[in-house]
């Protein structure tokens, strides 16, 4: 059985596909085949982790391994916020940017009482 996928690719996207069909042998099926799998197995031990380990630990490892991170580590992780295992999984999901300028305007609230 045959499933047909149609979608758009950003220049960039299209350029890599290109080289790889055209420098490495590959075709756009196998491009396409490879990335899936790669993704869906990402997913799935993300998924495993996400049932595994709690939402705080999720968190802590986030930030650890995200330098622009590592510096509001104290209000991300250490500070006991009320919304409990609620915000640890904000922290463990949310893009980062998010999260900076979140801490950047509390160090300025705090730093304004």
């Amino acid at each position: 059985m045959r499933a047909q996928i149609s979608t758009s690719v950003s220049e960039e996207t299209r350029r890599k596909a290109d080289a790889l069909v055209a420098q490495a042998g590959y075709t756009y099926r196998e491009l396409v085949s490879i990335g899936i799998d790669r993704l869906y197995t990402e997913w799935q031990e993300r998924s495993t982790m996400s049932n595994e380990t709690s939402a705080y630990d999720r968190a802590v490892a986030r930030v650890n391994e995200t330098p622009e991170l590592e510096q509001y580590y104290d209000l991300l992780i250490e500070y006991d916020w009320p919304e409990g295992d609620e915000h640890y999984t904000w922290v463990a999901t949310a893009d980062v940017a998010e999260l900076i300028d979140w801490a950047q305007t509390v160090r300025q609230d705090e730093d304004a009482d």
